[in-house]
């Protein structure tokens, strides 16, 4: 069966790559713009709430109509997930070793350094947390996508399980419980998308208005389990209905920018690979060797220097037959 393939998903992932990259340009490592300028503080609490969840949210979107067996979908999730993550954990441990004055922290002994690449995610801790949500909920994936009601006895288990911290020493294991309730989300999301659809094209204003209200009001007064859980998906829908909206533009700029924005989403796994990579070096020219510590110059400069290299990287590295395979296309 040839893959089906969704414009709209592709431009929320490109929605969400960029703005990892502009969160990433929010420097707290050589000078922390989030500790000296509030604003800045709030921009990386209001952006960062949801971007990641929407990730693993998507990918629940894609994964709920798989019918692949758990070996086939184990093969792919090792070679598209396992291998670019133990590639960039080298990697990026060879230059924390090699440089570490550019690097925003280090391990200290080679036992920290174990621990944190191998049971806490390491520098690229999606990649980490995806593949176990795909080992835990593959084997019982027809059971999960019965009903509507299997799907939220299931999220309501893992919801309970996520939020009562019964493994304190499986540190993994109760990260990979709180994404796992996104990717369960979207299997929600799939299950009814024609008629979920229809509601972000219509009501996409709404969705922003009450992520600003989020944000603006209830967040600066209301704490607790709940909130925590519904502002992700408040996020994640709002750039659902974004998403939407962008694939009816005209305009020829428009266009052209949104067709990037897609690419970008269509190749947001070697972006995502690429982040402290391309951050390192923009750091270091912008801020360390130049001497910018203007946050409304540092800023916008280090995440177009950031989109520009990894663009660069991305594409050279498709033509690399061993990128190919060590970066996950």
């Amino acid at each position: 069966m040839p893959k089906v393939r969704f414009r709209e998903i592709d431009i929320i992932k490109g929605i969400c790559m960029l703005l990892v990259f502009w969160n990433h340009s929010i420097l707290y490592f050589p000078v922390n713009f989030r500790e000296l300028y509030p604003i800045c503080k709030l921009m990386v609490d209001v952006v960062g709430s949801w971007y990641m969840p929407c990730f693993f949210m998507v990918s629940g979107f894609l994964f709920a109509n798989s019918r692949k067996s758990w070996s086939i979908v184990m093969n792919d999730k090792i070679k598209r997930l396992v291998v670019p993550y133990l590639f960039v954990c080298m990697v990026s441990l060879g230059m924390k070793l090699l440089m570490p004055s550019m690097a925003a922290f280090t391990q200290g002994g080679w036992s920290e350094r174990l621990h944190y690449y191998l049971l806490e995610g390491g520098d690229r801790w999606f990649l980490y947390i995806l593949f176990w949500i795909f080992v835990l909920v593959t084997p019982f994936r027809k059971y999960i996508v019965k009903s509507t009601f299997t799907v939220c006895l299931t999220l309501l288990l893992v919801y309970t399980l996520s939020e009562e911290n019964w493994f304190p020493f499986i540190y993994p294991l109760q990260r990979i419980l709180i994404f796992t309730r996104y990717f369960l989300i979207g299997f929600l999301v799939r299950r009814f998308y024609t008629e979920i659809r229809k509601c972000f094209d219509s009501y996409w204003i709404l969705f922003l208005v009450l992520f600003v209200i989020y944000n603006i009001i209830i967040n600066n007064y209301c704490d607790g389990r709940f909130w925590s859980l519904i502002l992700p998906i408040i996020g994640s829908f709002a750039c659902f209905s974004i998403s939407i909206k962008l694939t009816s533009v005209k305009s020829f700029l428009s266009c052209k920018i949104v067709d990037f924005i897609e690419w970008v989403g269509k190749y947001s796994l070697q972006f995502y690979i690429m982040t402290g990579f391309v951050l390192m070096p923009a750091r270091t020219i912008i801020v360390m060797k130049l001497g910018i510590v203007n946050p409304v110059i540092v800023i916008p400069v280090i995440f177009i220097f950031q989109v520009a290299l990894a663009t660069l990287a991305v594409v050279i590295c498709k033509k690399v037959k061993i990128m190919n395979f060590l970066m996950g296309y």
